[in-house]
């Protein structure tokens, strides 16, 4: 056992590294989903705009709550978890920051992507003048302009939030 500071021997096995990483990530923030920008095919209206009715759905005009982006964070949270431990060991072994959140990005995107495909699966079953209209009965696929403009992105923090959830 040491008798003074001096007898004790620091070995660092990455943890300076993770702190480093850890403090960087906190200055960024992950976004997945549809942002401003991509237009509808058909209509040229901001995807955006009806990706949320589809999401939360809009009862005065009668279109319901399809969940896809809570299906997608639901149904992969252990995944997620999986994937943000992984990351933690590529900031221990010196990966940059942006590249750990771009990897997770990703596969978050490919989640969101596989919800839209499966919503048959766990959303309400489209009205029969909506089949119709669409010549088949798979909800949230139309133009494929939903599908194109799930996206990723990396961004600065304006502020810090601690204890929040989002």
């Amino acid at each position: 056992m040491p008798r003074f500071a001096s007898d004790v021997q620091v070995i660092d096995r990455g943890w300076k590294k993770i702190k480093r990483g850890v403090r960087q990530a906190g200055k960024l923030t992950l976004k997945v989903g549809i942002f401003e920008g991509p237009k509808n095919l058909r209509d040229g209206k901001q995807v955006v705009e009806y990706a949320t009715a589809l999401e939360l759905g809009l009862p005065s005009l009668n279109i319901p709550e399809f969940g896809f982006m809570r299906h997608a964070f639901d149904t992969n949270l252990s995944q997620i978890f999986v994937a943000m431990r992984r990351g933690a060991l590529e900031l221990q072994a010196g990966v940059p920051v942006r590249a750990v959140l771009n990897k997770i990005g990703i596969a978050h995107r490919e989640h969101v992507v596989t919800s839209i495909a499966d919503a048959a699966r766990f959303s309400p079953p489209l009205k029969k003048r909506t089949i119709q209209e669409k010549g088949h009965a798979q909800p949230l696929v139309d133009t494929g302009s939903l599908l194109n403009s799930i996206r990723h992105r990396i961004v600065r923090s304006s502020t810090v939030r601690r204890g929040a959830s989002s």
